[in-house]
């Protein structure tokens, strides 16, 4: 975080400055999108992961399990590309974790593990690349839940993975500081 600004622009790096740094960056290499579409056609056997041996390994730990919520929730704003979409359409989680705490996370990312079901964490889904998207059903962990600031100085702050952007940056100024990156959707990101 850094001093509330009173005026002018609230960017911290101009467009020049960003193009500057992208052109010092050595040349991406992506895989094919060969290698990428034979990755994610591998079979998988959503009926082969143990849920009764997970819903006892988590306890109390909500758990979603309407389909309808179950697909929201396995989503991003992938769809605005044509490419992802083609590929991400159709992939969505078999249950959906609402941890309440740290503890809640660990009971639920640990039974994932010694299962082998697949978990993908979710904050407010406002990705566009398919970040929240699990590949092969599974869990998602979605952390909206974590929204409390946990500490907060003029020199940083600690807030739980769920929390807004947006609400970040009111409790940044009750303090004098600001945030300094301002994404459109830093009302609903976290």
């Amino acid at each position: 975080i850094a001093p509330a600004r009173r005026t002018g622009n609230h960017h911290a790096m101009t467009f020049d400055a960003v193009a500057s740094f992208l052109d010092s960056l050595p040349p991406a290499v992506a895989p094919t999108r060969e290698v990428h579409h034979k990755a994610l056609s591998l079979p998988f056997d959503r009926a082969a992961y143990d849920w009764p041996a997970f819903r006892r390994l988590v306890g109390d730990v909500p758990l979603v399990e309407d389909l309808v919520t179950v697909k929201r929730r396995s989503r991003d704003y992938y769809w605005f590309s044509p490419i992802v979409r083609k590929t991400l359409d159709g992939r969505y989680a078999d249950i959906v974790a609402e941890p309440r705490n740290e503890a809640d996370v660990v009971r639920v990312a640990s039974a994932c593990a010694r299962l082998g079901i697949p978990v993908v964490a979710r904050g407010s889904g406002t990705g566009t690349y398919g970040q929240a998207v699990p590949l092969y059903g599974g869990v998602v962990l979605d952390l909206s839940r974590l929204s409390a600031v946990v500490s907060l100085t003029p020199d940083q702050v600690r807030c739980g993975a769920g929390m807004k952007i947006g609400a970040l940056d009111e409790a940044a100024r009750a303090i004098g500081r600001e945030l300094r990156m301002h994404p459109s959707t830093k009302r609903i990101a976290t």
